[in-house]
């Protein structure tokens, strides 16, 4: 089953089994992304017990290196 959003883009769900989900169609442009976004959260699990810097801290290293 394919189906169209309002702006035409083809969106659509297959289900061949009552409640059993086999595919769904997306544009490149959403498979991108959501590809991007779980690439964020990869990085994001990854570093989450690594030692917190407090903003002030960043700010001046950040000033220190000529980013800022």
């Amino acid at each position: 089953m394919i189906d169209f959003n309002r702006s035409g883009r083809p969106i659509g769900i297959e289900i061949t089994a009552p409640a059993k989900l086999s595919g769904v169609l997306l544009s490149v442009e959403r498979y991108q992304k959501l590809m991007e976004d779980l690439h964020d959260l990869a990085i994001v699990a990854e570093r989450r017990r690594e030692k917190r810097v407090p903003l002030e801290a960043l700010k001046r290293r950040l000033k220190r290196d000529g980013v800022l």
